[in-house]
């Protein structure tokens, strides 16, 4: 703890009963169950203050256990990523080339995974170190314990502060019980394959002083192959895209001297196609996805303790601590490489089997695939843990005080363990005779030889925030009611330090990326909320905050403020009809990675168009304006300002028949200000206005030296509306009782901005933001049996080929490309239980029951996989058996 952060501990624990502006540290605190079956008569995540109406004015929608577990989902990831709220930028750990591997972030709304915040019992969980990220790894929540998971759908800054713009995900855990819970289940797909096993521990023991809880939660994941799974099994997509690499075994020779491409003699004749490199000759693709993972193995560790204490009549101590461990092992393709080999003396027999002259060229490269190797093989471990202490106080008249203390600590180590070479010994092996990238060898030959390296990257990240607050009723009666208030303030500090070895700095590696980078934040905040209900049925609500916000990094010290207001208004003009409205502003304070992460390196695809515009014939052109590989560059921009939004709901909750509860509510949000990066093809397309972006070797975009960058800045605008439908529905029929339930979100409308200069374009309807998404269970329970059968849809789509007229600064799709229809796609399963005893139950399930698979798209996954890998899973039908006992 630094000496500014112990000082206002100090202070805060010497003055707080003085206090008038602090507020409750959980910024959720249930006080009634839920019961299956029953519209939920709890307080709920959007607000401070306590209420007996659980019906806020704002849209939250409450998922209880006994719904989660219907839904077929093993861990938190699984039932928050195939909700009808999830969005398009879904992100998990089966994107194993990512360099955060082993990590899932939640986007609800589709402005991007760090636009929503994610709670555990109120509180902040920890953003992923590793590239300074501000979203959450859902993998690091352990569902043994989890009670309900509630989501507040619209934006919530002036409760929560920053990241609560397109909403807040709260995963409340189980509390004040006794007994002990087992929960067993084994999962695989249809054949066998891919087997994960889970097993979870919780325990409650309670008494008039207090209550102590504790839960277990581990899972192991088998991987699962690319190799043929539908669509991810081929880089040849179902209608002939071709999604090869350029870079393959045996490979391809660039012959620059002379712009022209030669396969290897031992080329397939299928694989030989246009060259992307050169204007002349062919290259060798390789199908590189045979060497790929569609699921990588993991093991996953979660560890939660929580309970209270009452410590006197008046004063309740609290604590909580957290542990958890994931360990993904990834082994993908094999190491792509574009190295030098001009003057190899192996070239002279290259030149006598193709008839090239290569070795009389000025410059020759390779492209060349390590598939002799061994795949390339990383071992990725992502942990963290909590821990929370506060004291509850009971002042009397209805007033509480709140004095909480957080601090959190995540690493992230990713380590390369094998077929990782350093590109710069490669080329002195060929250098110096000792590699002839001709011939195969054994993977023992290149760690032998010095060209196998190990690589590594850490990540550390450290948050402590103190809590002051202060909530209850001001004796002042306002029509029907005291007016309900909750005030506080917050100090937190955080920082990130992300390190890599020095190679993979470089971009030395071989097929690989990585970044350096480090910094730190200092926030303080004081917030206000009041409650009052002027006249009979009526409830006003207001919420104001103010955040100031410090960034050091870089060598660089700056910073940015925000001040954030909500207001908030239900009506009940009838017992069965809730009217509900709010509108507010909010904001989202730079990421420590988009403030000081270092220089990124990466590759592309894009149209060179300054040399597409050169060409004068119709052969020059199919040519020139074909996509090729371009290398960009990316790094953080310490001079970002902070992000402004606006967000407005409006709704009903109807509940005027017997058993039946139908919820509508509308949202729209507008980001202003979103920080973001201009696309390498949008700066292409305009690289007269940003040539110090663009670096060019010899006017070529293909030369290893040349690059396009795409550094962050707040350039753009970005607005979301749609509507979401929830639905309940209990009734008898015959001896038992059906349930139907049905969650249903539309978008109506989501423009986005690529830059300041260009226009909002809609893009609802659009790869991976269906209009329509929604999930419905139909149960039916019996004495000891219940049945579930489960749906989810997600509406039909279209892919913009070659992206929009950026060119010409319009949203009209870009003449060169074409609309391509992506299907919609409905999911079946079942899920059935039996209860041997009042203790035990056993329960087996089908995920996928009809076996349907992923809707093809080209662009959902930048090419291959061909599909979204966030919102689509490619094995198909998979079963589920699980077992849980309860103890006394």
């Amino acid at each position: 703890m630094n000496k500014n952060l112990l000082a206002l501990a100090v202070k805060s624990a010497l003055g707080l009963t003085a206090a008038v502006m602090l507020t409750p540290a959980i910024a959720q605190e249930n006080t009634q169950a839920i019961e299956a079956g029953d519209v939920e008569e709890v307080v709920v995540t959007g607000s401070r203050i306590k209420r007996l109406d659980p019906e806020l004015s704002v849209p939250v929608q409450v998922f209880n256990n006994d719904y989660i577990k219907n839904s077929g989902a093993s861990n938190i990831q699984d039932f928050l990523f195939t909700s009808n709220f999830a969005g398009p930028s879904l992100f998990n750990e089966n994107a194993t080339l990512s360099q955060t591997a082993g990590t899932a972030n939640f986007d609800s709304r589709g402005f991007g995974d760090d636009y929503v915040l994610v709670l555990l019992n109120g509180r902040r969980l920890p953003a992923d170190p590793l590239g300074g990220d501000n979203a959450t790894n859902l993998n690091l929540i352990p569902i043994a314990a989890v009670e309900r998971i509630e989501y507040l759908s619209t934006g919530a800054s002036a409760i929560y502060g920053a990241d609560a713009v397109q909403g807040v995900v709260n995963v409340i855990t189980k509390s004040n019980f006794e007994g002990f819970n087992l929960d067993m289940r084994t999962e695989a797909m249809a054949d066998g394959d891919g087997t994960k096993h889970n097993f979870g521990f919780s325990g409650g023991i309670s008494s008039d002083k207090g209550w102590l809880m504790a839960s277990i939660d581990y899972q192991t994941q088998e991987s699962v192959m690319a190799d043929g799974l539908p669509l991810i099994g081929s880089a040849i997509s179902p209608t002939g895209i071709d999604g090869r690499s350029p870079t393959g075994l045996p490979g391809t020779y660039l012959d620059f001297g002379n712009d022209i491409s030669y396969p290897a003699a031992d080329c397939p004749e299928g694989s030989k196609r246009d060259p992307l490199y050169t204007t002349a000759g062919q290259d060798c693709s390789f199908d590189f996805a045979k060497l790929y993972e569609a699921i990588p193995a993991q093991d996953r560790f979660n560890f939660l303790t929580t309970g209270e204490i009452k410590l006197s009549d008046s004063i309740t101590g609290y604590g909580e601590f957290r542990f958890s461990r994931n360990f993904t092992e990834v082994r993908n393709g094999a190491a792509p490489a574009f190295f030098n080999i001009t003057g190899a003396e192996s070239l002279a027999n290259v030149d006598a089997e193709l008839g090239s002259d290569l070795a009389n060229s000025s410059t020759v490269f390779i492209l060349r695939r390590f598939v002799d190797a061994g795949p390339r093989a990383t071992d990725n471990t992502n942990t963290a843990f909590s821990s929370v202490f506060g004291t509850r106080v009971d002042l009397g008249a209805g007033h509480e005080l709140d004095v909480s203390f957080q601090t959190v600590e995540s690493e992230m180590n990713r380590i390369g363990v094998g077929g990782q070479l350093s590109t710069s010994r490669v080329e002195e092996a060929v250098a110096d005779g000792v590699f002839d990238p001709t011939q195969t060898y054994d993977p023992a030959f290149f760690a032998e030889n010095g060209m196998s390296i190990s690589t590594q990257r850490q990540a550390v990240g450290t948050e402590n925030t103190l809590a002051a607050n202060l909530s209850g009723e001001i004796p002042v009666t306002v029509g029907q009611s005291e007016i309900g208030y909750a005030l506080g303030a917050r100090y937190k500090e955080d920082s990130f330090d992300d390190r890599a070895d020095a190679l993979s700095t470089e971009g030395d590696v071989a097929g690989g990326a990585s970044s350096n980078g480090n910094g730190s934040r200092e926030n303080t905040s004081v917030y206000g909320e009041i409650a009052l209900n002027p006249i009979q049925d009526l409830e006003i609500s207001l919420a104001a905050r103010y955040d100031d916000y410090t960034w050091q990094g870089l060598g660089t010290s700056s910073g940015d403020d925000a001040t954030t207001a909500h207001l908030a208004v239900s009506y009940r003009p009838v017992d069965s009809l809730l009217v509900r409205a709010s509108a507010g502003t909010g904001f989202k304070a730079p990421t420590l990675g988009e403030l000081f992460l270092g220089r990124s390196f990466g590759v592309t695809t894009a149209v060179d168009t300054t040399r597409c515009n050169a060409a004068t014939t119709p052969e020059e052109e199919a040519s020139a304006c074909r996509q090729i590989e371009v290398r960009s560059a990316s790094g953080g921009n310490p001079n970002l300002a902070t992000e402004e939004s606006q967000n407005i709901s409006a709704g009903f909750v109807y509940t005027g028949i017997d058993n039946l509860m139908v919820a509508v509510d509308y949202y729209n949000i507008e980001v202003d200000g979103k920080i973001g990066s201009l696309s390498v093809q949008e700066i292409l397309n305009n690289e007269a206005n940003y040539p110090e972006l663009v670096t060019r070797v010899n006017g070529s975009l293909s030369n290893r030296n040349a690059e396009v960058r795409s550094n962050l800045q707040n350039l753009s605008q970005e607005n979301g509306q749609g509507i979401d439908l929830s639905s309940r529905y209990t009734m008898e029929m015959g001896p038992g009782m059906m349930t139907a339930d049905f969650r249903a979100s539309y978008l109506l409308s989501h423009e986005r901005q690529l830059s300041a200069v260009q226009p909002l374009c809609e893009d609802a309807g659009t790869t991976s933001e269906p209009e329509w998404r929604f999930n419905t269970q139909l149960g039916w329970a019996q004495n000891d049996w219940s049945v579930f059968l489960t749906g989810r849809y997600i509406g039909e789509t279209e892919d913009l080929i070659g992206g929009r007229d950026t060119a010409n600064n319009s949203c009209a799709p870009n003449p060169s490309g074409s609309v391509n229809t992506v299907d919609s796609y409905f999911e079946l399963g079942l899920r059935g239980t039996y209860q041997f005893t009042d203790a035990t139950d056993v329960t087996f399930g089908v995920v996928n029951l009809t076996d349907e698979e992923p809707p093809y798209s080209e662009l959902a996954g930048g090419g291959w996989p061909w599909f979204d890998q966030g919102m689509y899973d490619p094995r198909g039908t998979r079963w589920y058996l699980s077992l849980t006992h309860s103890f006394e």
